[in-house]
């Protein structure tokens, strides 16, 4: 599987961004990212996350770095569709269904940026 890369120092904030992509496979990706510091983002438009759960749960596995936020988009969950094994140990899940034959989108905030407020309930 491969990956476009963006580095922080290729984006110019004056509004012109520079941004410089490339594809890296996992090994190169992990190569890249084991040397930073600071909060780590992955998104994934992934096209119906419960026909491609397994392959994102391997992907997770396979890049062996723990992310801060997991961002999904085309998850196609809807009301009646809501993958069995949506769970990931030390993520909160918060996501918005969809009715319609795409969209949907999921976010999964790691547990050490992330509380639920249980006296807001």
């Amino acid at each position: 599987m491969d990956f476009e890369v963006a580095r922080d120092n290729d984006i110019d904030f004056n509004l012109r961004p520079k941004i410089k992509c490339r594809y890296v496979d996992c090994s190169e990706f992990k190569n890249i990212y084991s040397k930073k510091n600071g909060i780590s983002i992955i998104h994934l438009n992934i096209c119906s996350l419960a026909k491609h759960i397994d392959t994102f749960h391997d992907l997770l596995k396979q890049l062996g770095t723990k992310f801060a936020i997991l961002a999904i988009s085309e998850t196609r969950i809807t009301s009646d569709s809501i993958p069995h094994n949506l769970d990931i140990p030390h993520y909160t899940c918060v996501s918005t269904k969809t009715e319609e034959t795409a969209g949907g989108t999921a976010i999964f905030i790691h547990e050490n940026l992330f509380k639920k407020r249980t006296d807001l309930n």
